[in-house]
C-alpha cells in the first residue's frame, strides 16, 4: 500500500471508509507520541516489511480509524518524533513525517520509505516486523534474509506460454511470456 496521508481531507478519508490497520497503515492516539521505544518499535518493523504510514493523533477501534486527537503542546513537536526516529533506529532509516494542523494541535504522519537492510530499534536492541495488527520480534531466520535481500536476491524466473500460436514454413511457432520476481522468506515453514 503506497499511502500518501498529508492533509485533513486524506485523514477524514480514512475514517470515512474505515480502512483498516494493516502491514502497511497503523493509527496512534496522541499520547503514544510520548513512548519512544513504543515510536522506534512501530517504525522499524515498517521500515523491516513493505514500509507504510504511521498516523500519530488518529485514534482507533477494533483496528479502524476512529476520530482525530490531536498531539497538542510544544513538547511533542514534528522535530521531537523525527529526532526520536533518527537518533533510535539503526541503520537510518528513509521516512518524512508530514505535519497536519488541527484544533490547536498536529496529527503526525510517519511516510516510511522501504529498505534494503534490517533495521533496529535501538532502545530495545531488537528488530521487529508487522505481523496483521502489531509489531512483533523477527526470528533469526527473518533479520539474515532481509539483510541478504541485495546480495543474495531470491529470483524467480517464470515462462508462460501464450495461447496464441501460429505457424510458418519452418512449423508451429509458440511464443512464451517470461517474467522475473524476487521472493523471500515470510515464515518458518518457508525454508
Amino acid at each position: 500500500m503506497h499511502l500518501t496521508v498529508n492533509n485533513i481531507e486524506a485523514l477524514q478519508s480514512l475514517i470515512g471508509s474505515e480502512t483498516p490497520e494493516s502491514n502497511s497503515l497503523e493509527y496512534k492516539a496522541a499520547a503514544a507520541i510520548s513512548d519512544s521505544k513504543e515510536i522506534t518499535k512501530d517504525v522499524s518493523s515498517l521500515a523491516n516489511g513493505a514500509a507504510g504510514v504511521i498516523i500519530y493523533g488518529l485514534t482507533e477501534k477494533d483496528n479502524k480509524p476512529d476520530q482525530l486527537d490531536p498531539v497538542m503542546g510544544k513538547k511533542f513537536s514534528r522535530e521531537y518524533l523525527d529526532q526520536v526516529i533518527a537518533l533510535g533506529i539503526q541503520p537510518p532509516i528513509k521516512f518524512k513525517t508530514a505535519p497536519i494542523s488541527h484544533n490547536g494541535g498536529y496529527i503526525y504522519a510517519v511516510h516510511v520509505e522501504p529498505g534494503e537492510t534490517a533495521y533496529m530499534s535501538l532502545e530495545q536492541n531488537r528488530y521487529y516486523r508487522r505481523y496483521n495488527f502489531i509489531a512483533v520480534p523477527m526470528d533469526d531466520f527473518e533479520v539474515r534474509d532481509i539483510m541478504n535481500r541485495r546480495k543474495h536476491p531470491n529470483i524467480v524466473l517464470d515462462f508462460r506460454r501464450d495461447e496464441s500460436n501460429s505457424t510458418s514454413d519452418f512449423g508451429t511457432i509458440v511464443r512464451f511470456t517470461p517474467s522475473i520476481s524476487s521472493t523471500r522468506l515470510t515464515s518458518p515453514g518457508a525454508l
